[in-house]
């Protein structure tokens, strides 16, 4: 897996996670779409900063 793809995995599974939430707390689906589009840049952002952080201690390595 390339490192633009895992950091969509984990963005994506975080948005599905507050997603649910949202719908579970009755929370307009409307309002929970514009949410999750105005986080998704900042999820990717944190989740790029994870996963380099995790590259560079060795945790992932993309050369196997």
């Amino acid at each position: 897996m390339r490192r633009e793809e895992a950091i969509s995995l984990m963005t994506n599974t975080v948005i599905v996670m507050n997603t649910e939430l949202g719908i579970n707390n009755g929370v307009p689906a409307d309002q929970i779409e514009s949410t999750m589009s105005q986080m998704r840049p900042e999820l990717d952002k944190v989740n790029a900063l994870i996963f380099d952080s995790m590259y560079d201690n060795g945790i992932i390595n993309l050369h196997s």
